[in-house]
């Protein structure tokens, strides 16, 4: 399962943004393992750190003693990630790294595989359902986002983050040049996928998922404060992206992560949804200076 946050649309995206990200490949007879890993600087110390863990094909140890010498020869001390149980079992920090006990990651997954729009649709809470029915009756539709309304996308987008005082993920520029990057994926790129809510012309949200190798990652969202919109849109808006998902072949949706003290609203919003509560393991480092034995 190649991840999102793995392809190189993504990895390009972020060296245009003036980010160091070393690309460590591994491609041998039996072995196989593809990840970028992002420069962090602690004073004058050199980390890699990599998102959603290390999936790998074959011998794990072969593939330790190749990632350690990558991070040797790149002058990084270690490489810092995290995984979910829910990533394919071949993941390389589950063997080995030296865990931190502390910082997880909270999010809700949908297991998408063997399921249709409509199964999926009655594993939806009942609130859920009402809402989109509601949404639905009272005329709004679902459309394509296009490169000018990425760019009205991040002026709401960054008016949310200021609302809720935490700071965006990505810059405008970033996620232009990952819509253009993205327009003609190949079967291991990445896929961009943007919807907007709209009703008697005017649009009332937001909402961006990417996607690549089976995995749906719910990105960003922004909603457009309106006087008659009571919120109903924002589920039909994921009810639709779920829906894509289901069609593209993906096996799992990705909610995009949660925060259970600071953001029960959107929990319960996500939840409302089906999915399953996903905790990672805790942050692991894989020390660029230990070898395994073959």
């Amino acid at each position: 399962m190649h991840m999102p946050l793995h392809t190189a649309e993504w990895m390009q995206a972020k060296e245009m943004e003036g980010e160091v990200v070393y690309h460590f490949v591994l491609e041998e007879a039996s072995e196989f393992c593809n990840i970028p890993i992002y420069v962090r600087r602690f004073g004058i110390l050199r980390v890699g750190w990599t998102p959603y863990g290390i999936p790998y094909v074959g011998s794990s140890a072969i593939v330790r003693n190749r990632l350690g010498q990558f991070l040797r020869d790149n002058k990084l001390l270690g490489l810092l990630t995290y995984s979910f149980q829910h990533i394919p079992k071949q993941e390389l920090t589950r063997e080995y790294g030296l865990s931190s006990y502390l910082k997880r990651f909270n999010t809700y997954i949908l297991n998408l595989e063997n399921e249709t729009v409509l199964s999926v649709y009655d594993r939806f809470n009942n609130t859920t359902r009402k809402h989109i029915r509601r949404a639905k009756d009272a005329g709004f539709e679902v459309k394509s986002m296009t490169e000018k309304d990425i760019e009205k996308f991040f002026s709401h987008y960054l008016e949310l983050c200021k609302n809720n005082r935490f700071s965006p993920t990505c810059t405008k520029t970033f996620l232009l040049n990952l819509f253009h990057l993205c327009q003609h994926p190949s079967d291991t790129g990445l896929n961009f996928l943007g919807l907007r809510s709209e009703k008697n012309g005017d649009t009332h949200g937001y909402l961006i998922g990417l996607s690549s190798g089976g995995y749906f990652f719910e990105f960003l969202r922004a909603n457009v404060t309106t006087s008659d919109s009571k919120g109903f849109d924002r589920k039909l808006l994921t009810y639709k992206m779920i829906s894509s998902a289901i069609k593209k072949g993906d096996l799992y949706y990705d909610f995009g992560g949660i925060n259970p003290r600071s953001g029960p609203g959107v929990m319960a919003f996500k939840r409302g949804f089906g999915g399953m509560l996903c905790t990672s393991d805790p942050m692991k480092i894989i020390s660029a200076f230990s070898r395994v034995s073959l």
